[in-house]
């Protein structure tokens, strides 16, 4: 049944975008801080009371946040693990059983790791990094990266007790508990400090030994290590905190920005950013009253079980849609989180700039081959089960910006129209910055969002 099409707000009538109430974990490409609270206006508008709202790719939970705190029902669902357990600190899954006093406890036992066996075998390393803060040497940082011994290094002279322990690492199986040193063997001197990667494996390790030990339970679990995700994404070295790849320092390049970042990134202390963290994600996270739930899946494997979401009453849907993958620029996290030594992928027989792992999902949504069907798959889900279907996508007044659209806006609505009798379509008041760099980007564009709305499916 063919849909019908409303026009878009006139200049003027931008929806304001604002979402004070969320909190943002971690940078994430595309987030939806600024416009949340238009797109919950729109859910509430379409929502029935204590009706199912489905955020079907909820990345970094800024949605999914300001959803609950508008006291909808939500169920949070992604493909990558580490998004997921935001989900379930932020959304309050499990914190009613959650016992007083939790945090406190966590930080003893943790504080009692940061002497571990990793920092007496990158103790040389971890004193040559510290005299170099502490003379505010940029450039002495710079250099001293392109050495440092790592479990995926060919040309870098390596101590037998590092080998031993890289051997020990590439071994390590996710259900052990012991200390791991996974961020310290594969991203010191790239996206992290020594000492900090040394102090991300003391924190992981003792988060899951605390669970473990029934010192925290499942919410405080999530909570925990979502504050370490975080302070992670604060401390990265790499272009717009994301974990594409670490900035490279090329010889005869002005290294003036990258001195000057390495200093202020390296600064970070990762046990004390962690433990703010985890002081305002426990803030910030919802009671759970209303039983939100999440789920780690992709669209595809809801496709395949939808009985799992049969309340739903509205999906909201923030999927990719040019070429880049999220996996790509998020691979660190989702590694921390599952507690998995990476397979990492070759190129031409080298590990690849952004020490990226093997068999990183794959959207279907980031090809134009693949993608009209992808996005019918996602109307065609929503309508099954009678729900209306709100769509975050951003347009391109040029329609070339230097990252194109895996499908028009044109296609897009077509495609809704075919189960929707009523799709409209709304610009917010903001804009995107194109992540390309020049030559590829096209310059002063910015990418236009707009929010898709499809009601009374077919």
């Amino acid at each position: 049944m063919e849909g019908v099409a409303i026009s878009p707000t006139e200049e003027g009538e931008s929806l304001e975008c604002s979402a004070k109430s969320a909190f943002r974990p971690i940078q994430y490409l595309g987030s939806k801080l600024r416009s949340a609270d238009a797109i919950s206006s729109e859910v509430d508008r379409l929502s029935s009371p204590n009706g199912l709202v489905v955020d079907l790719f909820t990345g970094s939970t800024v949605v999914a946040q300001t959803l609950s705190n508008r006291r909808h029902r939500v169920a949070a669902v992604d493909s990558l693990y580490f998004c997921t357990v935001l989900a379930r600190a932020f959304l309050g899954v499990g914190r009613e059983k959650e016992k007083d006093g939790w945090d406190n406890r966590l930080f003893d036992f943790a504080t009692r790791s940061l002497n571990s066996n990793l920092r007496a075998i990158w103790e040389d390393w971890i004193t040559r990094e510290r005299l170099c803060l502490e003379n505010k040497d940029g450039a002495g940082l710079v250099e001293m990266s392109k050495f440092i011994p790592q479990a995926w290094q060919k040309t870098v002279p390596v101590t037998k007790d590092l080998q031993n322990h890289f051997d020990a690492v590439s071994g390590f199986s996710c259900d052990q508990k012991a200390e791991t040193g996974i961020c310290s063997s594969y991203y010191a001197g790239s996206y992290f400090g020594i000492e900090q990667s040394v102090q991300i494996d003391e924190l992981r390790s003792s988060i899951e030994l605390a669970m473990e030990a029934g010192i925290v339970g499942d919410w405080a679990y999530n909570v925990a290590l979502s504050s370490l995700i975080s302070a992670m994404s604060d401390s990265v070295y790499s272009a717009g905190k994301h974990f594409a790849q670490p900035h490279l320092a090329r010889d005869g390049k002005d290294l003036s920005f990258h001195e000057k970042r390495i200093l202020q990134d390296r600064s970070i202390d990762i046990f004390t950013r962690f433990r703010e963290k985890v002081a305002s994600i426990s803030t910030a996270s919802s009671a759970n009253e209303l039983d939100n739930i999440v789920l780690h899946k992709s669209m595809e494997q809801i496709v395949e079980t939808p009985e799992v979401l049969h309340q739903a009453k509205v999906f909201y849907a923030d999927p990719p849609y040019t070429a880049q993958q999220y996996s790509r620029f998020y691979h660190i996290p989702e590694i921390i989180a599952s507690n998995q030594t990476p397979d990492l992928q070759l190129a031409k027989g080298e590990v690849t700039r952004g020490i990226y792992p093997k068999n990183r999902f794959k959207s279907r949504f980031c090809s134009k081959r693949s993608a009209p069907a992808a996005f019918r798959d996602l109307v065609k889900l929503a309508s099954s089960f009678e729900a209306s279907l709100v769509i975050s996508y951003s347009d391109s007044t040029s329609g070339i910006t230097g990252n194109d659209r895996m499908i028009s806006l044109e296609e897009l609505m077509a495609i809704c129209r075919d189960r929707y009798q009523l799709v409209q379509y709304k610009r917010l008041g903001h804009s995107y910055r194109q992540f390309n760099q020049s030559p590829s980007r096209v310059d002063g564009q910015l990418d236009k969002e707009v929010l898709v709305i499809c009601e009374r499916p077919c």
